[in-house]
């Protein structure tokens, strides 16, 4: 009697036919061309029902292979005349460091390619690294796809834009290279420097350069503000971990020391001071910084190949993280249960969640972060004893902030964690010397009063004494500020408008901070603090309209100075994973009362070169905008109607096939939470 056939779901039989991206995700295809209905349904890119062939690059095969066999020799016959050799102390160079002047040299011209790899075979750089398979490669781009953005114009009409300071960005140079000369250090030392080719590589992400001044912070003497010429050391992890010849200019954006790192952006440049960092670290590290050099920079030949290199060593991260969690026994988080290896998860699911909120997946965002707090309610101690253990618990509180902020039905700092661990995340803030975390702090509670006062304006000499206290609390942040990091005092009263300007409706004078060790961030924190004043300052009467300060117009006016001070491409990188200015920018939309002003704002939103800022949707953003006047013209006067909130939805688009054949993908629903003569109610409004 034959043995009967187990039927499995999502078999591998299904790779036989349909297009290449049903064939990775496992689903059937309907084989309609030029897209079948899965991938329209989906929003993705399909990969098409030919799977290209890819020849490697044969010109020196022969040379190769007998450079190999002479290498193989030599470490036979050196094995053979030194059988006992001792392993090798801690003292001395290692070997993976030593191997790496033989590897071969990372050049731009070469990753300019326009196929999915670099022409040279990636086992030639790193032995045992695995190729991904042509119709995964086109998948993953399918599903990065969503994040890279298409570039835009800048400001319309302003003075300072992307184009126009060209001196104040930097651009990445043609060709980098990594050459190591050991010869050049002690036989004792424990770590050896690379240095990149033509003296310096830059950063791969436009660098915002303050305008010349008497009294301009000087670049030369300011750490932050220097280029990064050579990465100190080289960490065996990023050699295990590193899979593509292009690992070297991730490697550098990740630690480049300027505003425009991907550690000095979360402010995480002391953990890689940890000895325990596992390769699950390094691969979400890797894919963090090529998915944040993807969407800088769309335009370019890399980004394609950073996407797509991004998701292979997030997938490879994940994978690592999830072994962890299976072999754990004693922690239902499935961190490990040293403190080594509690430090080393913690980082990778910090570094994952910013990955999943680069994509503009919020829930995964959250779910990862949730994991994170749930562990250090159990393990809160064991953290703090480690010496990077308080810049990890600084950056989950500023996770669990800007949950607040997006979303309370998210937050977890009181949902989840425990009394100790919430209030240890909330005095990570106060107490951080970054002037921004301790405004965060702040921002959550000023959103919330302003809902609460919309509601329920009969109580308005309840909410008068709360926004009295935040107020005081805004203005003692206020004189914790250095002078270099706000506006100078005159530019708060001087004309606002460049008079010069020609063309159809205003032009906002440019203002900058540029004595600011970082001017993106201390403008983006003064634009929140300036507009947490505005709406605190504001009254919600019944029965009657809001009544804004005497000053409204002109801090709001100030904000938008601030804005057009700022280049598009720095305010999108430097606020990449945080608030960013876009909510300020709403607010200073919703309280101005000036037409030609309002303009001058949607337009600068609509001007904004990638989809996301931070935790929000920009492109929604400015649709919602639309949607809010449109309801007010309909129907505000007349029936004294006026909105609480709107709330963003931002809903998981499932795996499988939809019911729904004709849902445009393109629109998204919002919960509009409003209030009439009627009282007041919740609509679930679908955007077109």
């Amino acid at each position: 009697m034959s043995e009967r056939v187990i039927r499995r779901r999502n078999v591998t039989s299904r790779d036989r036919t349909g297009c290449v991206t049903c064939r990775a995700r496992r689903l059937k295809c309907d084989e309609k061309k030029p897209s079948c209905n899965n991938c329209t349904r989906l929003n993705l890119e399909c990969g098409g029902y030919v799977t290209p062939i890819k020849f490697k690059d044969q010109t020196d095969l022969w040379e190769r292979k007998q450079r190999k066999k002479r290498e193989a020799k030599k470490a036979a016959r050196a094995n053979h005349q030194s059988p006992s050799s001792p392993v090798p102390s801690r003292s001395d160079p290692a070997p993976a460091l030593k191997s790496q002047s033989s590897q071969p040299v990372v050049n731009l011209d070469d990753v300019h390619d326009d196929t999915f790899f670099s022409v040279d075979d990636t086992q030639d750089f790193l032995a045992g690294s695995q190729e991904q398979s042509l119709y995964e490669a086109a998948t993953s781009l399918a599903l990065i796809s969503e994040g890279i953005p298409r570039e835009t114009g800048g400001h319309n009409g302003l003075e300072i834009s992307d184009s126009s300071q060209s001196n104040h960005v930097v651009n990445s140079v043609p060709t980098a290279s990594v050459n190591v000369d050991f010869s050049m250090y002690p036989a004792g030392d424990k770590t050896s420097p690379v240095f990149y080719g033509n003296e310096h590589l830059p950063s791969c992400t436009p660098i915002y350069q303050p305008q010349d001044s008497p009294r301009v912070w000087d670049p030369h003497l300011d750490e932050s503000n220097r280029q990064l010429s050579s990465v100190p050391t080289i960490l065996p992890g990023i050699i295990e971990s590193s899979k593509f010849p292009e690992d070297t200019i991730y490697y550098h954006h990740l630690r480049d020391s300027s505003p425009y790192g991907i550690l000095s952006i979360l402010s995480l440049s002391d953990i890689l001071q940890e000895d325990q960092l596992d390769s699950a670290f390094f691969h979400a590290a890797l894919a963090l910084s090529a998915l944040d050099i993807s969407q800088s920079r769309p335009s370019e030949t890399l980004a394609s190949k950073a996407a797509l290199q991004a998701l292979d060593h997030f997938v490879a991260a994940l994978g690592t993280v999830r072994m962890a969690q299976l072999d754990d026994e004693g922690v239902a988080t499935g961190c490990p249960s040293n403190q080594d290896n509690a430090i080393s998860w913690l980082a990778t699911v910090l570094l994952l969640a910013n990955f999943e909120l680069q994509r503009g997946q919020m829930k995964l965002w959250y779910i990862h972060s949730r994991a994170a707090v749930t562990f250090l309610s159990q393990h809160l101690n064991r953290v703090r004893e480690s010496p990077v253990g308080e810049s990890l618990i600084r950056s989950f509180s500023r996770i669990a902030a800007l949950l607040d902020i997006f979303d309370r039905a998210y937050s977890v700092r009181y949902s989840i964690a425990s009394p100790d661990v919430s209030d240890s995340l909330a005095s990570s803030l106060v107490n951080s010397p970054q002037s921004a975390d301790r405004l965060l702090y702040i921002l959550p509670r000023v959103i919330k009063l302003e809902e609460e006062w919309r509601s329920n304006p009969q109580h308005d000499l309840h909410w008068r004494s709360q926004a009295e206290d935040l107020i005081q609390e805004l203005k003692a942040w206020r004189n914790t500020l250095d002078d270099y990091d706000v506006p100078a005092l005159h530019e708060h009263t001087a004309n606002p408008f460049d008079e010069t300007a020609e063309g159809p409706g205003i032009t906002i004078k440019p203002l900058s901070i540029p004595r600011a060790r970082e001017p993106v961030k201390a403008a983006t924190t003064f634009m929140h603090y300036l507009i947490s004043l505005l709406r605190l300052e504001t009254r919600y009467l019944p029965g009657a309209r809001r009544e804004l300060p005497p000053n409204a117009k002109k801090i709001i006016l100030l904000v938008c100075r601030l804005a057009a001070g700022v280049p598009y491409a720095s305010c999108a990188a430097v606020n990449a994973y945080g608030h960013g200015m876009l909510p300020a920018m709403m607010n200073a939309y919703y309280m101005a009362e000036d037409l030609d002003l309002k303009t001058w704002i949607k337009d600068w939103i609509a001007g904004f070169p990638r989809d996301r800022e931070g935790i929000w949707n920009v492109r929604h953003a400015h649709r919602v905008l639309r949607y809010v006047d449109e309801e007010y013209t309909r129907r505000g006067s007349r029936h004294n109607w006026e909105i609480i909130k709107v709330r963003m939805v931002d809903l998981e688009d499932d795996a499988t096939p939809q019911d729904d054949e004709d849902r445009d993908p393109d629109r998204f629903s919002v919960e509009v939470y409003s209030r009439c003569k009627r009282g007041w109610s919740i609509d679930f409004v679908e955007i077109p």
